[in-house]
């Protein structure tokens, strides 16, 4: 309370020589402007005033120190030791969560949009937190003078190209309290960590037990000392729009690709289960039954009680403690969801493309395969799509964007591609069907809100 009452009669902030050194400085920073570039638009700005003395820093490096040295308000990292691995010492870079949520909170639209409350939707309309059963139930269960504070957690390796492709291991923080068109923007999070990633001198180590033990153990510690600040609090006290709330955090989604699902859960990954899904117990065997009904759901509590009656292995699940457990009321295995640009573009759509080459070159022909990227490459310029010139040779690579143009263009791409099939296979036809029943589900999957209408249209969608 005494924090929360400073930051409302204080307000932190960076005393900054003028606006324009801010706005130059934002530009550098957000694009990356080397030094050599941001001195040439120093120059050319000074010697287009007629005024000796510039507002500007003399050098985009004396910027860059100027920003070193500033004391900004909650952004100073802190550097934990966590383990040490054939003599290297690993480290957790990060920032108190608490000092995470007030960096957004100082975001004016954040503060403008906040949402303190349920908010029950007319239109049975499902798309914010806010009009959400979950929201509901839990604001039910928080100390009746709180508000419910809804983070959502964000993890995923990814290669740093400003810093020589490095690849790190960000984690951010974002607010369900904030309608989708306000979190989507790049301001809505913010980063409170680096998790460390152990490396192996080769693949006999990183495929050993003790190495896969320790990276999870590693993991799961830097989990304990980022969440632990408000590990089933209540009474947390923070400013929004000049006003003091108290509020009750509770962890809402973690946002993550299907790789990263299994890490935050403590399941094996898919390519070496039995029970491959990270949030219910099917065998691998009837992933493909649709018609499958009696579905058990993996829960805190059941998956504690495997592990005493040590049946981990035979359930897919590491012995190791999940310090989510310890947040009361929470199924990590049902809050854990992967985003949908790794669930649509990275995921279904990537494995349907590399399916069809697959299918093409086996129950049709090569030929085939290279008419499908020549038909690709042919489709004419437009305004928005991007075409690429190599067709679907180096599907792998593709980026989300990439797999996001191709189902712009798909159907066209394979209309009519082969009139003559092996035996197994299908005719042309029914493959177009096939995309085109995809990018209906496709459609209806990208939308920012469902009624049910839309639910019902996709139920029936995939059982089709």
């Amino acid at each position: 309370m005494d924090d929360a009452i400073n930051d409302k009669l204080h307000p932190p902030n960076t005393s900054w020589p003028n606006d324009i050194y801010y706005e130059f400085m934002e530009i550098v920073m957000e694009y990356q402007l080397s030094d050599s570039c941001g001195d040439r638009i120093i120059k050319l700005i000074n010697k287009s005033k007629n005024s000796k003395e510039s507002s500007l820093p003399t050098s985009t490096k004396e910027g860059r120190k100027f920003l070193d040295v500033s004391e900004f308000p909650y952004m100073k990292f802190k550097k934990v030791p966590i383990t040490s691995f054939h003599n290297v010492d690993y480290y957790f870079y990060y920032q108190p969560i608490i000092h995470g949520i007030k960096v957004l909170l100082l975001q004016s639209e954040i503060n403008e949009e906040f949402i303190f409350k349920y908010q029950k939707s007319n239109n049975s309309s499902y798309g914010e937190q806010f009009e959400s059963n979950w929201w509901y139930i839990a604001e039910k269960n928080i100390p009746i003078d709180n508000y419910l504070l809804s983070i959502i957690i964000y993890a995923d390796s990814t290669t740093c190209d400003h810093l020589g492709k490095t690849s790190e291991h960000p984690i951010y923080i974002s607010f369900g309290n904030i309608p989708n068109w306000v979190r989507n923007k790049p301001d809505a999070k913010v980063l409170v960590g680096y998790l460390p990633k152990l490396k192996a001198k080769d693949n006999f180590m990183r495929n050993s037990e003790l190495f896969r033990r320790l990276q999870r153990q590693m993991f799961q510690r830097c989990l304990q000392i980022l969440l632990s600040p408000i590990l089933n609090k209540n009474d947390m006290y923070f400013v929004i729009r000049n006003e003091v709330y108290p509020f009750t955090p509770k962890i809402s989604v973690i946002l993550a690709d299907m790789t990263e699902a299994n890490t935050f859960t403590m399941t094996y990954l898919p390519s070496t289960s039995r029970r491959p899904c990270y949030c219910c117990l099917v065998n691998n065997n009837d992933l493909n039954n649709m018609e499958l009904s009696n579905i058990t759901l993996r829960t805190p509590e059941n998956m504690k009680k495997i592990i005493n009656k040590n049946q981990a292995n035979k359930f897919s699940i590491h012995k190791e403690f999940n310090f989510f457990w310890k947040f009361e009321d929470f199924n990590i295995y049902e809050a854990t969801v992967p985003d949908r640009m790794h669930l649509l573009d990275l995921g279904i759509t990537k494995y349907l493309l590399e399916f069809t080459r697959e299918y093409l070159q086996r129950k049709v022909d090569s030929k085939a395969v290279t008419e499908m990227d020549h038909q690709l490459c042919k489709i004419p310029r437009y305004q928005g799509l991007t075409i690429l010139k190599n067709g679907l040779e180096n599907v792998s690579k593709f980026t989300a964007n990439d797999y996001c143009n191709i189902m712009k263009v798909i159907v066209f791409v394979i209309d009519n591609l082969y009139y003559k099939h092996k035996e197994g296979g299908i005719p042309c036809k029914r493959l177009c069907n096939i995309f085109y029943k995809y990018l209906k589900m496709y459609m209806k999957l990208r939308q920012e809100s469902f009624t049910n209408v839309d639910l019902t249209e996709l139920e029936v969608n995939i059982d089709n």
